[in-house]
């Protein structure tokens, strides 16, 4: 007999808590303060592209924080949730960004402060500056920095975010247009082998939009949605139950089987302390 099987295409990371919980909030936040754009800093690579060659220039006037290096965000831009139930939008603020978001818009250079910090006390830098002090590191990136402290945070391009904390435009289209391409191809095995599909993508945007499954209410607002785990990625039980079902359901459509499908219900959400 011919070999049975199923598969999955892979969903649109935008869609996810991880992305959509802290732009929305920060766009409205920027829009009623009347900020056009927030601005992003991308590093290369981090110590051999950016930072070594510029601790090493003893000109002054090269510093980090290269002007050709630095991304307008417009606000508008800002993913959030339309009328359709779409998230609209390409620019996206991630969860691990939450503890920060307050600081937008304010003097100051605690995150980069923190950025800095991580990347000394995790990676080894090459010679000639691994035989120093990190404290002594520390303060040599700073002065190097070209980072001005004393400009609001994020809506100056002399004080723009990290690019860890950004999903710019683009990233976006980079990550849409290679999911794309992905399914096209994952659609297309399924169908020249004749095995079962799920479009995982649909079900993660029906979950966007918020949606009914088996009656019960479910979509990707973090925590209280049910979906999403605290992680703001991986689903939790009642969310597995959910794309669990969806695979029943297209095996018994494609082959005649008559699996029963889970009870939604019975499995838990986010279980609050």
């Amino acid at each position: 007999t011919k070999p049975k099987g199923v598969l999955a295409n892979i969903p649109d990371v935008t869609s996810l808590p991880f992305f959509t919980t802290i732009t929305p909030s920060v766009k409205a936040a920027m829009t009623a303060a009347g900020v056009q754009n927030l601005y992003e800093f991308k590093f290369d690579s981090i110590f051999q592209n950016t930072i070594t060659p510029v601790l090493l220039n003893p000109d002054p006037a090269v510093v980090i924080l290269n002007p050709a290096k630095i991304v307008a965000l417009p606000i508008t831009r800002l993913g959030s949730l339309g009328v359709t139930g779409k998230i609209e939008g390409d620019i996206f603020l991630p969860l691990t960004f939450s503890t920060s978001a307050s600081l937008l818009g304010k003097p100051g250079g605690k995150v980069w402060n923190d950025v800095i910090n991580t990347l000394l006390d995790r990676f080894v830098l090459p010679p000639p500056f691994n035989v120093f002090s990190k404290e002594i590191l520390r303060t040599a990136v700073w002065q190097k920095s070209g980072i001005d402290t004393t400009k609001p945070f994020g809506v100056h391009p002399l004080n723009p975010i990290p690019d860890v904390y950004v999903l710019n435009q683009n990233e976006t289209a980079r990550a849409k247009n290679t999911v794309q391409m992905y399914n096209q191809i994952i659609k297309g095995i399924a169908n020249s082998k004749g095995l079962a599909y799920v479009d995982a993508n649909g079900f993660l945007s029906g979950i966007t939009k918020g949606n009914y499954f088996d009656a019960i209410s479910s979509n990707s607002s973090f925590i209280s949605g049910g979906a999403f785990s605290l992680d703001g990625v991986h689903l939790t039980p009642k969310g597995n139950a959910m794309a669990a079902n969806e695979f029943i359901k297209a095996i018994n459509e494609k082959y005649g089987t008559k699996i029963t499908v889970l009870n939604i219900g019975q499995y838990r959400g986010v279980t609050f302390p």
